[in-house]
């Protein structure tokens, strides 16, 4: 398959790393990086770009494309999980508009990249993996529903809470994989894209991992299925001037573009009010949300993790016992479980 799956291996992003802690040192290791980016980036992001010519999945030309894309989920990965071969067709069609020479090709790095980075295509969830869910306690990465007008999410990341002497790159990668499908659970994220928050306020070089955004745009660029409509960096330390050309090396030209520097995120003419309903972001970002709970949030989401395991391991009795006639349905999905 070649390099579909770019960037680092597993075991190289599993390491702890101390940071970038002296300035030379950093700015060493971030021209290195960034130069090796540089060479292989623009074939990376070739196509990733999919022009919006009105593909609707429920149309009968939807429908017959997902019936032609599905047939190319491999066994292993129907067997293990039905429920991703539906949904990652669904979202691979709605992010490729229907092209299906690009979904299919989409399809498979995706389930290469998964198989190399997650170990296989088994659901995350929160209760059977500690390192993800400390990841997620920490704040590092917090996901915000419905922030514009067409229905997007806002995937926030904010840097100091970033420990790369605990945390490795690969950890907070398979917690941003876990938030991604989170996020592409509506329709309309799977089209119109995600919008990244990337908070840098209060960070340091301490913080600093360069192995996260290399891994993360990897992943963007040939194999999870997500559209990125914006990049908005806040509050930029004094360092950001070093760090921000090497990050924009594992960028293609036009989603380069994309990306907003606002050192004065609060400001009503150039900042996150520009893309935002600022109702809809938390307070630490600017916003006006009070009501804003992500530790509520991860409750109600493993709680939902854990009512679907238990109607999976009781739909699986039953089949397995067919005298099992007790006529009772699955517990209903708690109402607002699927909204944040």
């Amino acid at each position: 398959m070649g390099n579909t799956a770019q960037g680092a291996s597993p075991d190289a992003l599993g390491a702890k790393s101390s940071g970038l802690g002296g300035l030379s040192d950093a700015q060493q290791q971030l021209r290195r990086d960034g130069s090796r980016s540089e060479e292989k980036g623009v074939d990376a992001w070739a196509d990733y770009d999919a022009p919006d010519n009105g593909f609707e999945l429920d149309s009968a030309e939807g429908k017959k494309a997902l019936c032609e894309l599905r047939q190319e989920v491999p066994p292993e990965v129907e067997a293990a999980n039905p429920r991703l071969a539906d949904f990652i067709c669904e979202a691979i069609l709605r992010f490729r508009r229907g092209d299906m020479e690009s979904s299919k090709v989409r399809l498979k790095n995706y389930i290469s990249w998964r198989k190399k980075y997650l170990g296989g295509w088994e659901e995350q969830a929160i209760e059977s993996d500690a390192q993800m869910s400390r990841v997620l306690q920490s704040g590092l990465i917090r996901l915000v529903r419905n922030v514009d007008s067409q229905g997007r999410t806002a995937i926030i990341l904010k840097l100091k809470r970033n420990n790369p002497a605990e945390t490795s790159a690969l950890e907070v990668l398979r917690t941003w994989h876990y938030m991604i499908m989170r996020a592409l659970q509506k329709p309309q994220v799977q089209s119109n894209g995600i919008i990244f928050i990337g908070d840098v306020g209060g960070a340091t070089f301490a913080n600093l991992d360069i192995r996260i955004p290399k891994a993360i745009f990897g992943a963007i660029s040939k194999n999870v299925p997500l559209r990125v409509y914006k990049i908005c960096m806040i509050r930029p330390f004094m360092l950001m001037r070093i760090l921000l050309p090497i990050v924009k090396a594992f960028m293609s030209e036009k989603v380069r573009k994309r990306l907003v520097v606002m050192p004065d995120p609060g400001d009503k003419k150039d900042g996150l009010a520009k893309y935002f309903d600022l109702s809809k972001l938390p307070k630490d970002v600017e916003g006006t949300n009070e009501d804003y709970d992500f530790e509520e949030m991860l409750k109600q989401w493993s709680e939902e993790e854990k009512e679907k395991t238990k109607q999976s391991e009781t739909k699986d009795g039953i089949v397995d016992n067919k005298s099992n006639d007790s006529g009772s349905d699955p517990a209903p999905k708690k109402a607002g479980s699927s909204s944040d």
